[in-house]
């Protein structure tokens, strides 16, 4: 095995003398990488620990499946569920009367909104109409309140989350 210095001097064995002060630039890198894959590994483990056993589908089509398990409890995934230039308004109400559970994708723009010019979040699909595009809030969070306020007076938190 060989040992680079950082100067362009021929390569040494290791077992010639190495300066504690060279040692250290030798290691450093190496030293880095070993402290930044053992923390990769350390979060990897924290989140498993956190996150529970990973659910799988199982091969046995007879057992019940967990409902977690992909496909077990979304209805419909509402794509686009937001007006585009004014057409579509009822796109987000057809997807609620649907049913829950229930996945909603929502595209979202950060642009100077109303007087002032606050910046918000609006749902739009491309840039270009994103100017005359409701915000968030008032397109999905208030279309959503009278349903999550049913679901938190019933109290049923096995059927949450209701909107994913």
């Amino acid at each position: 095995m060989v040992v680079h210095a950082p100067s362009r001097a021929a390569p040494r064995p290791v077992s010639a003398p190495v300066t504690s002060k060279r040692a250290s630039a030798l290691l450093a890198p190496a030293l880095a990488l070993t402290a930044l894959l053992a923390t990769a590994l350390l979060a990897t483990a924290l989140l498993a620990t956190a996150c529970g056993p990973v659910v799988r589908p199982r091969a046995d089509t007879t057992s019940p499946r967990s409902p977690l398990t992909p496909g077990t409890r979304v209805l419909l995934d509402a794509h686009n569920s937001y007006p585009e230039r004014g057409q579509w308004t009822d796109r987000l109400p057809r997807a609620l009367s649907t049913g829950t559970p229930l996945a909603i994708e929502q595209d979202l723009y950060w642009v100077p909104y109303g007087p002032g010019g606050r910046w918000q979040s609006v749902v739009a699909h491309d840039s270009d109409a994103a100017a005359g595009a409701p915000t968030l809030d008032a397109h999905f969070f208030e279309a959503l309140r009278p349903l999550m306020e049913q679901a938190l007076r019933e109290n049923r938190r096995e059927q949450w989350p209701l909107v994913t």
